[in-house]
């Protein structure tokens, strides 16, 4: 969805990128960084220290980068993001420290069936707060979730979908976390939406089985691995 021919260079073609997105490192170690803190609650009953939790981010995002193999956009990157996932990790710490929720399942991998369909995925969080199942997945993006993609993100569907084939009933909140904002924004889905994810999912199989891959303009292209194996890319020297 991202990009068709991003997916050709990894999937058809097994191109190893020789470097590695900033932002997506940047993301991955974020969301460790919030499961390391349920799973610190969930196994040693206990919630982790403001201080735990952001020596466990900087162990990631700082120490085990190697910087040869990160593409960031400028030389100012690494310390913008650097200060932001501080930033991130303080507003969650703040809304959280004293009632964060009991965990149920944390970084839970999924394979369902939709149709003729079998998808994997992974649900980020799974609590129980205050009496109500929540589905819970951490956003790391900068602005908060437009209306569109709050009716739209197959991602959200998704989750729903497969908590509730997991689970064998109804999540009483799905809801995605904005770290930015601290806000956390509840979400609906229902047959309707699941009914538009499949017609997705259609059209991207035909994509693939007609062997149409084309590349798709965003502003991800300026961190893709890729650049320099896509011939429409112009915007490095």
């Amino acid at each position: 969805m991202n990009c068709p021919l991003k997916y050709k260079f990894s999937h058809i073609n097994k191109i190893e990128p020789k470097e590695k997105s900033a932002r997506v490192l940047f993301r991955e170690s974020l969301h460790k960084t919030i499961q390391y803190f349920y799973n610190v609650i969930k196994n040693e009953e206990r919630i982790p220290s403001n201080t735990e939790l952001r020596e466990y981010w900087g162990d990631i995002w700082l120490n085990d980068l190697d910087i040869e193999k990160v593409l960031y956009n400028n030389s100012n990157e690494k310390s913008r993001l650097t200060k932001k996932g501080y930033s991130y990790l303080q507003k969650f710490y703040q809304n959280n420290k004293y009632n964060p929720g009991i965990p149920i399942g944390v970084n839970v991998d999924y394979t369902i069936q939709l149709d003729k369909y079998s998808i994997s995925g992974n649900i980020e969080l799974i609590r129980s707060k205050n009496n109500k199942i929540q589905v819970v997945y951490f956003s790391t993006a900068q602005y908060q979730l437009s209306e569109f993609q709050i009716l739209n993100d197959i991602n959200y569907t998704l989750t729903s979908y497969a908590f509730r084939q997991m689970f064998g009933q109804k999540e009483d909140a799905l809801i995605s976390y904005h770290l930015a904002t601290g806000k956390e924004i509840f979400l609906s889905r229902g047959r309707k939406d699941v009914e538009k994810v499949l017609t997705t999912i259609d059209n991207i199989y035909n994509t693939i089985k007609e062997g149409r891959y084309w590349q798709r303009m965003s502003y991800l292209c300026t961190q893709c691995p890729y650049q320099d194996f896509c011939t429409n890319w112009t915007g490095k020297e």
